[in-house]
């Protein structure tokens, strides 16, 4: 039994889940007629993807130097989607492959 928070009201939701449920990288809990996605390496997914919004997607590949692909995993889009969001918010894209400075 796992106690989770709904990211998007902030309700607590207690879910049965078995040690099978783990071995997938991404949990559907149907509640209320809706589903909540708990993705086992991020933690919990809400509704409206977080690399919709500008702060987020900025800090993440500005600030913390995450790649497209990585985000793009978390979220089970593409890496072009990825690329799409982050040119519709104005933020500068990296040259594709290893950074000069690193060997």
């Amino acid at each position: 039994m796992a106690n989770l928070t709904d990211p998007n009201t902030g309700e607590i939701i207690t879910v049965n889940l078995e040690l099978t449920d783990f071995m997938s990288e991404r949990i559907a809990i149907e509640k209320d007629g809706y589903t909540l996605f708990l993705d086992v390496s991020y933690g919990s997914v809400p509704n409206e993807p977080l690399y919709r919004d500008y702060d987020w997607l900025h800090a993440e590949y500005v600030e913390n130097g995450r790649t497209m692909a990585g985000i793009a995993k978390q979220f089970g889009v593409t890496a072009m989607t990825i690329h799409g969001w982050l040119k519709k918010h104005g933020i500068p894209t990296r040259p594709r492959g290893r950074p000069a400075n690193e060997a």
